[in-house]
């Protein structure tokens, strides 16, 4: 359970709770019921193990500001939206517009970071 509230809070912190609601395909209202019981339906900790993965490896080069500027800025690749705006639908860490999010920030990553390639 410590687990999950620390990337509960890690991804919170980075995001806020109603862009978090919205990737995790949560209202607001049921978020913050099953925030406090912490009890959360499978799909939804994949999905929350997955951005907190993503966040950890942004935090590596970004900074907490620009980190948050990352996820509410609009991308070309995404087709002009904001990766909270890209993942609002449902998704699963298998799906295509997960998938085209990784891309996109492991490419910045990468860009950052030239010495860390394959």
């Amino acid at each position: 359970m410590s687990d999950l509230m620390e990337q509960m809070e890690s991804c919170e912190l980075v995001l806020g709770e109603r862009a978090l609601s919205r990737i995790l395909n949560l209202t607001p209202p049921v978020f913050a019921l099953q925030r406090a019981s912490g009890n959360f339906d499978r799909s939804t900790l994949a999905r929350l193990s997955a951005v907190a993965e993503v966040l950890a490896e942004q935090a590596t080069v970004l900074s907490l500001a620009r980190r948050r500027k990352w996820w509410q800025r609009p991308h070309p690749e995404l087709n002009g939206r904001t990766p909270v705006e890209h993942l609002g639908l449902p998704w699963t860490p298998e799906s295509a517009s997960w998938r085209v999010l990784m891309e996109l920030t492991r490419r910045q990553y990468l860009l950052k970071n030239p010495d860390t390639g394959p």
